[in-house]
């Protein structure tokens, strides 16, 4: 049970840590405006992602690294699938 809720905690971190970081993309526009917010949330999501493999151990931090590495996996697969759907698309 705990490897469930350390695989979906891992997986909502993990999102909430690439958001932050497309936000830098986002706003890279008026980034001199949210340079401050945009830095406190990677950091904030960080430093919890920091905490919870410091803090716990076991099935949770087993389940909440593979959470991680899951999304990523996921995260790129999409991107790529998408490209080749746009490119297939295009003929």
């Amino acid at each position: 049970m705990y490897e469930l809720i350390g695989f979906i905690v891992g997986v909502q971190l993990t999102m909430m840590l690439l958001a932050a970081l497309y936000r830098i993309l986002d706003l890279w526009y008026r980034i001199l405006d949210f340079w401050l917010a945009v830095a406190g949330r990677i950091l904030l999501v960080s430093g919890a992602i920091v905490l919870i493999y410091t803090a716990t151990g076991g099935g949770f931090q087993s389940g909440f690294f593979v959470g991680q590495v899951f999304f990523v996996i996921f995260h790129i697969a999409i991107f790529w699938l998408g490209r080749l759907q746009i490119a297939y698309m295009r003929r």
